[in-house]
């Protein structure tokens, strides 16, 4: 709906990789806006990207992959500074803590926010979620949305309708859900000192310090990622999907059986140690692990 040819729009410098991809398939330069120390946008940095080029600014909160949430001032100034702002809110309702985590909803009569009925009531198959959009471009969504995908799937469309009657009670449990998962995630952690980079402040997404072992080894972390998935049947995805710069992470899912993190992070611990220790017997690895 916003971008063109030619045009620019600014991307926090950790971001889901489908937004720079979408933007250059458009062709649209992507200009990355740096982080704070908390991993959040930094905001007052933002202003001094924009040029007569810029397009559109995208900020997700709480973001992927480092669940870092920006605060009500932070969101009002980013919808001061004259460009259409697109807020991407997925992980809004999945806070990680008791305190409500701020929406740029109030915003919407000017700018755009995206929000996932996948992500807040664990329906991820069915893909469906919503786009709020300023009135004058009503149009231009429902074109762009029958373009792009002719038709949501109506048995999905029933479903998340249904299920929006119940939106409290369900969020509510998958909160609570998610928080016991990040709980006994950071204390499986802590005892196989495996280092984390962020506490995530929503989502379901965990960060593993691997720099350490990047450091000693020749590898990538696009590299362990493979091998963790070929040699210990475990799922990640390496920092560099994410961001150009001090990319030596390893994104982790918590939303799964309680049992599969204890799984999981035991089988880190193990592929850790064998890089540091014995990285010859890595591919004799996989007969000791159930895929």
């Amino acid at each position: 709906m916003l971008l063109n040819k030619g045009g620019e729009i600014i991307l926090p410098a950790s971001c889901y990789p489908a937004y720079p991809i979408l933007a250059q398939l458009f062709g649209v330069k992507c200009r990355f806006a740096p982080l704070k120390e908390d991993f959040s946008l930094d905001v007052e940095q933002v202003s001094r990207l924009i040029s007569p080029k810029t397009q559109a600014i995208l900020v997700n909160s709480p973001s992927n992959p480092h669940g870092a949430i920006l605060s009500v001032e932070e969101l009002d100034s980013l919808t001061r500074l004259g460009v259409p702002v697109i807020f991407d809110e997925v992980y809004q309702s999945l806070s990680l803590t008791d305190a409500p985590i701020p929406s740029a909803i109030p915003f919407t009569d000017q700018h755009v926010l995206v929000n996932s009925l996948s992500k807040s009531l664990s329906i991820a198959g069915f893909r469906i979620g919503y786009l709020i959009v300023p009135e004058k471009l009503t149009q231009t969504m429902t074109n762009v949305k029958a373009v792009v995908n002719m038709c949501t799937s109506l048995p999905s469309q029933v479903i998340a309708e249904n299920l929006l009657g119940y939106w409290d009670e369900l969020v509510s449990k998958h909160r609570a859900m998610l928080q016991q998962h990040w709980l006994l995630f950071k204390q499986q952690a802590d005892r196989l000192d495996l280092k984390l980079c962020t506490q995530p402040k929503a989502g379901f997404f965990a960060l593993l310090d691997v720099s350490q072992v990047l450091k000693q080894t020749s590898k990538t972390d696009m590299q362990m990622a493979q091998e963790l998935a070929q040699y210990y049947a475990l799922s990640s995805s390496p920092g560099l999907d994410f961001q150009a710069q001090d990319s030596a992470f390893l994104r982790l899912n918590f939303a799964c059986p309680s049992q599969q993190i204890e799984t999981g992070l035991q089988r880190l611990a193990d592929y850790l140690g064998v890089l540091e220790n014995n990285p010859e017997s890595l591919e004799c690895a996989m007969s000791s692990y159930d895929v």
